[in-house]
């Protein structure tokens, strides 16, 4: 049944905000069980009678194997526990064939297809009777290593937004409409490893499968008449009003990169009063460079927390003028190079993709020369650095990738 959803006018009662929970996980590390048992959530309604659990999983654990006759794996689960508005599926493979399905149901389909990976993903279109289907393939070509690979999709009905990882890192993305649920009309089971026969090697393929419902629904302890975001310069602007506030603390303002991991970014108190309306505004100095995701978390004395819509900001020309650093790639050591007249104490913040903060610190940086920031810690990937005057103000942004 659809959802009207009123955009600027959203009077409900209070509920808290909403985690994301783990519908079903299979790891498959115990030969003595049925390759259909669960971690967590319900076993599998039947599997093919070749696929056992074997050694050769992920990081010596054991995994799934196809076996022999070739067939494909086939797992099917309920489709009752999938029928969600938003999904987060991860499942750790190692290609040895050419096509295959992760995870299959109704017109709802990630794999891989002429060896990349591919998704088709049926949305329901608010506030009409009819559905879309999106078709991305091409998207990531599937390495022919013999080793495991954690391939992830995310869709998050809240932004609309849906992402396609590999090994942790983000290889696609899609920007849709916010609040277009996963659509399940008539979609009946699921269905795991879909034509994945190994390629008739009989050797392990598959291990770690892990979904999580992704659904945010939560709704708000007031009536938010507007939420926008606007540009002004290289700064996000943020503004709000209510009505009808009842036991409201404050708003945590929150910022993503990708919609789906969220950072507070800075605390607005709540001015109360359920007769009046209230507006609010909150500046972001610094935004991300490329997507900004900025939500509202409303905290009421009890301390528990409600999400709000989304809104959505791009920056593509806020990196620092005049600060360099090097190698880039780097391994072990970031180098920067002040940028003119920048000399001093300066703080920094390293962020990975999605925003998340892995290192911070301070560099005393001289014109004409460099200093070192030691990311021997830091997890291989994409990173920002931000650089802070004595001020607390940011003085520019970097990006690098460790290698």
């Amino acid at each position: 049944m659809k959802k009207l959803v009123t955009i600027f006018s959203i009077l409900l009662a209070f509920l808290p905000g909403k985690a994301q929970l783990i519908i079903s996980q299979f790891n498959w590390n115990n030969p003595s069980q049925s390759p259909g048992q669960s971690v967590i959530g319900p076993n599998a309604i039947s599997i093919s009678s070749s696929v056992e659990i074997a050694s050769g999983g992920v990081h010596g654990t054991d995994g799934l194997n196809p076996g022999l006759p070739q067939q494909g794996i086939n797992m099917v689960l309920s489709g009752n526990d999938f029928e969600l508005s938003a999904l987060d599926i991860s499942i750790d493979f190692k290609k040895e064939q050419n096509t295959a399905s992760f995870f299959m149901m109704g017109m709802f389909n990630f794999g891989f297809r002429n060896n990349s990976l591919f998704f088709t993903l049926p949305l329901d279109t608010i506030n009409t009777t009819s559905y879309k289907i999106i078709n991305e393939s091409g998207i990531y070509e599937l390495p022919s290593d013999n080793q495991f690979h954690t391939y992830r999709f995310i869709y998050n009905n809240a932004t609309g937004s849906a992402m396609v990882f590999v090994d942790g890192n983000l290889v696609y993305s899609y920007q849709g409409t916010s609040f277009d649920n996963m659509y399940w009309n008539g979609a009946g089971n699921a269905t795991i490893g879909y034509q994945m026969d190994g390629g008739g090697k009989n050797i392990t393929v598959l291990d770690n499968l892990l979904i999580q419902n992704n659904s945010q629904n939560t709704i708000l302890p007031l009536v938010l008449l507007s939420f926008n975001a606007q540009k002004s310069q290289k700064q996000a602007v943020l503004n709000w009003s209510t009505t009808q506030e009842l036991n409201d603390k404050e708003f945590l303002v929150q910022r993503s990169a990708d919609g789906v991991l969220y950072e507070t970014i800075g605390i607005v108190e709540a001015q109360d009063g359920y007769s009046t309306t209230n507006n609010y505004q909150f500046t972001d100095p610094s935004p991300l460079n490329g997507k900004n995701f900025y939500r509202l978390s409303v905290v009421d004395h009890e301390d528990n927390q409600s999400a709000s819509p989304v809104q959505f900001l791009s920056f593509t020309t806020d990196f620092a003028s005049g600060f360099t650093c090097f190698p880039n790639p780097a391994i072990n050591t970031i180098n920067i190079n002040a940028g003119q007249g920048q000399n001093g104490n300066f703080n920094y913040a390293i962020y990975e993709l999605d925003g998340k903060s892995v290192l911070r610190g301070t560099i005393n940086l001289v014109e004409g020369s460099s200093s070192q920031i030691n990311i021997a810690n830091a997890p291989k990937g994409f990173f920002f650095i931000e650089l802070f005057n004595e001020g607390g103000q940011s003085v520019g942004t970097l990006k690098f990738i460790k290698s």
